[in-house]
């Protein structure tokens, strides 16, 4: 769409522009420019002087972290049933800032958040004598982590009570009011693993 109802105001040399619509218009270098339509901003970028039609994109700074250090007990009574950590009883902390909130072991883009996003997820757990195989994931709005957001990870010695960590990282589109939140599954056996340390990050790129 052309830029429509194009109003302008100068701060020294750079232009302070508004209007309707993704710009096309002659600007200098340097001028901003927003789309009141859905609040996007343009910056007229060129590497050498004169009037361009170069807009790209402002990309809002959206990040955030949440992390658990307590140790919480999960139980699988059936195995390729994936648990939400955001269902499991502990305490979330962490920091927001810029397009995204965080609620009880789940993120949210807010409106203004949309983009591209790096995803990390990272997981420490304890498991006691259960042989298993287990994946944990990225879930995108609750729906079953597809192939590339989740890590796969076999425990095979079912002696010993064992520590195994992992981590995992993915670039996802997001929009305004989609949720991100880890998410774990046991593939061969039923058992109870207890979560000692989980950590999610999230930042538009």
């Amino acid at each position: 769409m052309p830029t429509n109802n194009l109003s302008s105001k100068s701060l020294g040399s750079v232009k302070l522009q508004t209007g309707i619509g993704t710009p096309d218009h002659l600007a200098n270098i340097s001028d901003f420019y927003v789309d009141i339509s859905n609040a996007t901003a343009y910056i007229n970028q060129q590497s050498d002087s004169g009037y361009t039609t170069n807009w790209n994109t402002v990309k809002n700074v959206c990040s955030a972290s949440m992390y658990n250090t307590g140790t919480t007990a999960i139980v699988f009574s059936s195995i390729n049933n994936w648990i939400s950590f955001s269902g499991v009883s502990y305490n979330w902390s962490g920091e927001t800032n810029n397009g995204l909130t965080r609620s009880n072991g789940v993120l949210t883009v807010s409106n203004g958040g949309s983009g591209l996003y790096m995803i990390n997820a990272d997981v420490s757990l304890l498991y006691n004598n259960i042989l298993n195989e287990i994946d944990v994931g990225i879930s995108i709005n609750k729906a079953v982590p597809t192939i590339g957001a989740y890590y796969r990870v076999s425990l095979h010695d079912a002696t010993f009570s064992l520590n195994k960590s992992m981590g995992l990282n993915i670039n996802k589109n997001l929009n305004a009011g989609d949720t991100v939140e880890m998410t774990m599954r046991v593939l061969t056996s039923t058992g109870t693993i207890t979560l000692k340390f989980a950590n999610l990050a999230i930042e538009k790129i």
